[in-house]
This record gives structure tokens, sequence and C-alpha cells, in this order.
């Protein structure tokens, strides 16, 4: 088996993104999801502990019913406010995911990746994916995540760890204040560590991706037929767009070749074709010159009557001829017609009495 240590070509990267086979990196939209939801969270907070505090005074009003009655209506009242509070967030959360996705490989939509493959069901590929190197690095990964976020919430909490324990001796109204302290410094130190250990996860994804894209030389070289031909036929191509141009033929002149024609055919639409025939030399007559203009071709038959040669009405003949160049020989389905003219050319000389 050959090794694949060739770059991916631009064609294999886009049949495998037809497939869904593209880079993604789970970190990037956590990190975004992590920002944006607790930066959105810190800008509620305020109203949040404001409806809470609201919720105890109406939870005190509770204090006549009975405790059933009272514990209804106090739930309901912490449903409607949870949900208030967080279906933003929610929202925030999903719109995070989708950017972090749609900044990494677009927009995709993929129905291939979605068709139901019996590989999947392999248990054996199963294993060997479990212990890929793709795999055993978003392990690692995952770990020093983990690690990152305990060391960050050590970090921020330790420099409050007095201001915690004299907290239940303080006034309850302190507690928001330094909770809400307490959460940003820890967010704020994970997330430095988090960007941190994302862009470095990023870099080693991306080039264990990379690595699992590589492609054999002869596979370049085959994918390189398939698109721009055979070498070979590519390479005369080549050869003959950088050879010099022909050089430019000079079109007959109607009295120079009239003299060596042995018939002039005209149709009614003012076409005329002057054939010449070499029996030396070639199997077929050849179209000696063509003619086209009402003026043109009366004045090239007054010159062949002149010269005494034969001019003969040949309209379907002459509408085939004339498709066909210069110096050609007539086709197939000519050589019928044609025969029969020269037949009869020949039967004109035999009757001509001879010169004295």
């Amino acid at each position: 088996m050959a090794e694949k240590n060739e770059q991916p070509t631009p064609k294999k990267i886009r049949d495998e993104r037809k497939k869904g086979n593209v880079f993604k990196n789970e970190g990037v939209p956590l990190l975004l999801l992590i920002t944006l939801a607790m930066e959105f969270i810190f800008m509620m907070m305020e109203r949040g502990i404001a409806r809470l505090q609201q919720l105890f005074v109406v939870a005190l009003s509770f204090m006549t019913l009975p405790f059933i009655t009272a514990a209804k209506r106090l739930t309901q009242l912490l449903a409607v406010e949870l949900s208030i509070f967080l279906a933003p967030v929610l929202g925030v959360a999903i719109g995070a995911r989708l950017l972090g996705n749609w900044l990494q490989f677009g927009f995709l939509i993929a129905p291939e990746s979605a068709m139901p493959k019996f590989e999947r069901l392999n248990p054996l590929q199963k294993i060997q994916q479990m212990f890929s190197s793709r795999e055993l690095a978003e392990l690692v990964s995952s770990l020093l995540k983990f690690l990152t976020i305990v060391y960050a919430s050590y970090s921020a909490v330790y420099p409050h760890i007095n201001e915690i324990l004299h907290l239940a001796a303080s006034l309850l109204m302190r507690l928001p204040q330094v909770l809400r302290n307490l959460v940003s410094d820890i967010f704020h130190h994970m997330l430095i560590l988090l960007a941190v250990w994302t862009a470095l996860d990023f870099g080693l994804q991306k080039y264990l991706f990379i690595k699992t894209q590589r492609m054999s030389l002869e596979e370049v070289r085959r994918e390189n037929k398939d698109t721009e031909g055979d070498p070979h036929i590519k390479s005369y191509r080549r050869s003959l767009m950088m050879s010099p141009p022909p050089m430019p033929v000079d079109v007959p002149q109607p009295g120079e070749v009239l003299k060596l024609a042995d018939v002039v055919l005209n149709d009614a639409a003012s076409r005329v074709v002057l054939l010449r025939y070499e029996q030396q030399n070639i199997a077929l007559p050849h179209i000696l010159f063509k003619q086209q203009g009402k003026d043109a071709v009366s004045g090239l038959l007054d010159s062949a009557r002149a010269l005494n040669i034969p001019v003969i009405d040949a309209p379907q003949l002459v509408h085939l001829l004339m498709q066909y160049e210069i110096g050609q020989a007539i086709p197939r389905q000519a050589i019928a017609h044609t025969a029969y003219i020269y037949n009869q050319l020949q039967q004109m000389k035999t009757r001509e009495p001879a010169p004295e």
C-alpha cells in the first residue's frame, strides 16, 4: 500500500465536504458559548437579583395560605421567572454554537452524511476509532480543559477565601454582590486559560485532520488525469499552443485558377464551384475555387465561356460543395453526380471535330 504523504488537493477537500467530512473543533463553539452566555448572564444578573428579592416578599405573603396552595403558587412563580431568565440564555447558547461551526466550515448541508451506513455498526471499526490518534488527542484535550477549569476556579476563589468565610456573619444583602464578584473572577480566569488552550487544540486537531486526508502520489496522479486529462495529451496540447501560428494561405484569384478548371458548376443562387481532376496525382476531383455573389459570379461565368470552359447548372451539387474548403477532394456523397458530369464532359470532347 502506497504511503499517503501528499497534501490533499482542492478536489479531494471538496469531495469530502460533500460527504460532510469537514474539520470541526468542538472547542471553538464551546468557547463562544461560554463567553456569550456568561456575559449575557452578568448583564441580566441585576434584574434577576431584583426579581428574586420580589419573590421573597411574595413568598412571605403566602404565609397565611395553606401550605399546599402556597407551595403550588410559589413553584409556578419560580418556573415563570426561571423561564424568563433562561430562555434568552438558551437562545444565545444556540446562536453561539451555530456561529462557532459556521466560522470553521461555513454553511453546509450534506445529506450523504445522514444516510445510514453499515460500517458504523462494525464493532471493530468502533474500537479502532476509540484508539485512533484523533480520539486520544480529544481525550487529552478534555482532561486538560477540566484541569484548566479547576485551576481557574481555585485561583479565583483563593484570594476571596477570607471574605467567603466571614460571609455568614455579614448582612444578607451583601451575598449577591459577593457571589457576583466571585463568579465573575472565576469566569474570566477560566476564559483566558480556555482561549489559550483552544488555540493550541485547534492547531493540533487541524494537523490531525489534514493528516487523515493525505493522498498517495498515485491518487494525486489519477485525480489529475481525471480532471485535466491524460498528461501526454495535455503536453501535446501545450506544445501546440506554444508553437508559432501557421502562415496565412493566399486565396487564389479567379483569373489564375479559371484556366486550370475542368468545369464550372453554378446554381440559381449566384454561386459557382470550379473543379479539377488530375488523374495521375489524386483519386478524386478537388475543389479548385468557389465564389458567390451576383456580380462576381456573372464576371466569372463570362470569363469561363470566353475560355471555352464548360459551364453546367448543378444546384444540388453546388450547394453540397460550398460546405467544403478550397483544395479539398469532393465528398463521398458527391462522387456519383460528379462522375456523371465528367462523363458528359468526356462525351462532349469526343464529339468535337479534330482541329485541321
